[in-house]
């Protein structure tokens, strides 16, 4: 498994180290394939907000981002090789956590473990655009994270 953690933002702290034993924990518990691999990334609010405008049409702040990998027509990958068992790129915004947080009465690492968690869900198709679909990812979430 390779999963690939970048920091970009200086506003908030990362705990990368026990951030990367949560995946792990949570791609074992969710039957990953050791192949398997993605991205986390941590990023101010101005990246997150130009990624919400660019990639959904939204010109506004969010905690998590997932830009899934998705073969071209056909099923078939673009190219061969880590693509093949490349899932996309999780994007985090540990300021927009830190305000949910605060609003949520949650502490900040278990709302920053819940959004990397929820940003994973959603490379592996897991949506929360309706009541159904939501309520099944949260209950994932919760599940995998104790939260």
């Amino acid at each position: 498994m390779k999963i690939i953690l970048r920091n970009d933002q200086r506003a908030r702290p990362v705990r990368v180290t026990a951030l990367r034993r949560l995946i792990l924990r949570v791609c074992k518990a969710l039957g990953l394939d050791k192949d398997t691999s993605f991205s986390v990334n941590f990023v101010d609010e101005a990246q997150i907000k130009r990624l919400n405008r660019r990639f959904f049409k939204k010109s506004r702040l969010t905690d998590v981002i997932s830009l899934g990998y998705r073969p071209r027509r056909g099923g078939r990958p673009r190219m061969r090789g880590v693509y093949d068992t490349y899932l996309g790129d999780v994007y985090v915004c540990p300021g927009r956590v830190w305000t949910n947080a605060g609003q949520y009465k949650q502490p900040y690492s278990g709302e920053l473990n819940l959004c990397v968690v929820h940003g994973i869900l959603h490379l592996l198709g897991y949506e929360d655009t309706g009541p159904r679909a939501k309520k099944r990812m949260w209950k994932k979430q919760r599940e995998l994270t104790g939260l």
